[in-house]
């Protein structure tokens, strides 16, 4: 499969494998692609290295910053176009004990820096699989310590997903 999108006046194509293929699915209302589509555009973008669907429980002792990227809630079907809520959490390595102000606003400024306004998904034969349009006015929720070392903030992205 392919993503592509347009960053920065630069057109970019991510190559992934998914799964879906063959299965006839054309209105991108799975959450997984969703979510997936997500994960790989964050991590081109370069707010971190560490970019997970899911929070790790553990981490090798080196990892200083990560990002969750997961769909909040379920996918509205209206028909001609599907709406939901995607979860951007940003978590930076507490600093002698302190929230890491600055390492949370740098990685911020670099996803709002790195999504795009739509992003366009094909499948290997080029068959459009699905199109996501990325709400640019995102709800900021205040940071909060996650009582393992980090602290965390979240963003959340309105995504319209147009129908196939």
């Amino acid at each position: 499969m392919k993503a592509r999108y347009t960053i920065g006046g630069v057109a970019k194509t991510i190559s992934f494998d998914f799964g879906l293929e063959g299965t006839g699915r054309r209105n991108g209302f799975s959450l997984s692609l969703l979510e997936k589509v997500f994960q790989l555009v964050l991590a081109e973008g370069g707010a971190s290295a560490n970019v997970y669907t899911n929070r790790p429980k553990s981490f090798a002792t080196n990892v200083s910053n990560f990002i969750v990227s997961s769909m909040q809630g379920s996918i509205e079907d209206m028909a001609t176009y599907g709406e939901c809520v995607m979860n951007i959490a940003l978590f930076a390595k507490d600093a002698a004990g302190f929230k890491n102000s600055n390492k949370l606003s740098v990685m911020q400024d670099a996803v709002f820096g790195s999504l795009p306004l739509a992003v366009s998904v094909t499948d290997d034969s080029g068959a459009l699989v699905g199109e996501y349009l990325i709400d640019q006015h995102p709800d900021i929720v205040g940071d909060a310590p996650d009582d393992y070392g980090f602290h965390c903030r979240m963003i959340l992205f309105r995504v319209t997903i147009k129908v196939i």
